[in-house]
């Protein structure tokens, strides 16, 4: 069940990250990267 929604999420946020590097560089492209780490666990909160 969950398996497609994990492979999509991944490829897709690779997908964003190679973009993110590509067009504004490494830096932002971690930023990017934290801010996604960041607001990807609403699961504590909804709990």
């Amino acid at each position: 069940m969950l398996s497609w929604r994990a492979n999509i999420w991944s490829s897709s946020l690779r997908l964003a990250i190679n973009c993110a590097i590509s067009f504004f560089g490494t830096e932002l492209a971690i930023g990017i990267l934290a801010f996604m780490a960041l607001t990807g666990r609403p699961r504590t909160i909804n709990s």
